[in-house]
């Protein structure tokens, strides 16, 4: 009898470890989504701002020609 309660804690044992791996896993992959979204608000954004200060004459000095002010841009976003 006692082998039957062993054979059957183990399987308990074993469920629930399955359980919490799974868990984990979701969880992970939760948090990667989370944060690749994150990532790419933060990379529109800083294109935002790029164009918005490309296409802004005081931000670029006295030259309005868009080759100029591009690379201002760029360069004011630290790139």
């Amino acid at each position: 009898m006692s082998e039957v309660v062993g054979w059957g804690l183990e399987g308990i044992q074993e469920s629930v470890t399955e359980s919490i791996k799974r868990d984990a896993i979701n969880e992970a992959q939760h948090e990667a989504g989370r944060e690749y979204a994150n990532g790419v608000s933060a990379a529109q954004h800083s294109a935002r701002v790029a164009v918005d200060q490309a296409v802004r004459p005081e931000s670029a000095g006295t030259s309005t020609r868009p080759q100029n002010l591009l690379p201002k841009a760029a360069q004011a976003e630290g790139c």
